[in-house]
């Protein structure tokens, strides 16, 4: 998914969607999703208390773009999945014209 500008609660909404397709299950566990979301949001919001953490990586910075890496491991195993775990992997790119 590729924006050069976008609300990030559009942006979330279409990564969700973008994540039930790859996954291709019908997972209806509420829980996962609100999991699905707030690891999104993550992505996008409160990057602050984030910054020493493995899954951000911050790459370009200058006076004027911040540029990060993000990393998530999304998994379920419940009564949609059955004996099977789904896993799904996501890494996101995120350059952003603002100071770190």
């Amino acid at each position: 998914v590729i924006h050069q500008t976008i609300e990030v609660s559009v942006m979330i909404s279409q990564i969700k969607e973008i994540i039930r397709s790859v996954l291709g299950l019908v997972i209806n566990s509420a829980n996962f999703w609100n999991s699905v979301v707030s690891a999104i949001t993550n992505t996008f919001t409160n990057l602050e208390p984030q910054v020493d953490e493995n899954w951000i990586v911050w790459r370009n910075l200058s006076a004027t773009q911040t540029s990060y890496f993000y990393k998530i491991l999304f998994s379920i195993q419940n009564e949609d999945t059955g004996r099977f775990m789904a896993i799904l992997p996501i890494a996101f790119e995120i350059t952003v014209d603002v100071e770190k």
